[in-house]
C-alpha cells in the first residue's frame, strides 16, 4: 500500500476497512467494549455521536444475549473516487452455547484521509433487498 500526507492507495483503504470490520464484527461479550472504544477513536468527530449510540446498543445486546460473532469477507470492492469500500461476506453468530447462525451481509464504509489520518465517516450495513 502507499500513503502520503495527502493521499492513500486503494490497498491501504482495503487494509483499514478490514481492520475496522474486525473491530466491529469479530466480537464477544468480553471484547466488545474495548474493540468498540478503539473503533470510535477512528470515527470522524462529527459522526461520533450517532455512531457511539449505535455501538452502545450493539454492545448491550451482545452482552445481554452472550453473542459471539465472526465475519468472513467474500467480496471486496474499493471505490477510490468516493473513498468508499463495499464488503460482502458471511457473519456467523453464536448466541450462548447454541449453533451458529449464518447470514450473508453487505457493509459499506466511507473513509477520509487528511493530514496522514484515516477517519470513518460512515459504517453502514447495506440492505440489498431494497436495491
Amino acid at each position: 500500500f502507499v500513503i502520503s500526507e495527502a493521499n492513500s492507495s486503494p490497498a491501504y483503504m482495503q487494509m483499514m476497512a478490514l481492520s475496522f470490520m474486525a473491530l466491529r464484527l469479530n466480537i464477544s461479550p468480553e471484547t466488545v467494549d474495548t474493540q468498540h472504544q478503539f473503533l470510535l477513536g477512528y470515527v470522524k468527530p462529527g459522526a461520533q455521536p450517532d455512531f457511539k449510540v449505535t455501538l452502545a446498543q450493539e454492545a448491550q445486546r451482545i452482552k445481554q444475549n452472550e453473542v459471539n460473532s465472526a465475519f468472513y469477507q467474500t467480496q471486496f470492492q474499493v471505490f477510490p473516487a468516493d473513498n468508499r469500500i463495499d464488503i460482502r461476506g458471511v457473519l456467523k453468530t453464536w448466541i450462548g452455547n447454541g449453533q451458529p447462525k449464518t447470514d450473508l451481509k453487505h457493509y459499506s464504509l466511507v473513509l477520509t484521509y487528511k493530514n496522514g489520518v484515516t477517519s470513518i465517516v460512515k459504517f453502514l450495513e447495506v440492505n440489498d433487498d431494497k436495491q
